[in-house]
């Protein structure tokens, strides 16, 4: 079945179909290769934090 989805015309415009999941999937593996990207401000924050509580932050 998801080879015949796979297999099927695409939409104009677009490369490929995606099936259930399938983003989500490669976006999670990225994430445990790259690290989850943190907004800037998110960061300063577990900063602060890590400090009040004395939690150096990893280099």
């Amino acid at each position: 079945l998801v080879r015949e989805l796979k297999d099927s015309p695409k939409a104009q415009g677009q490369e490929r179909i995606y099936v259930h999941g399938e983003k989500s999937f490669a976006r999670m593996e990225k994430f445990r290769k790259e690290g989850i990207p943190l907004d800037p401000k998110v960061v300063d924050g577990l900063k602060k934090i890590g400090t009040d509580l004395g939690i150096a932050w990893p280099a």
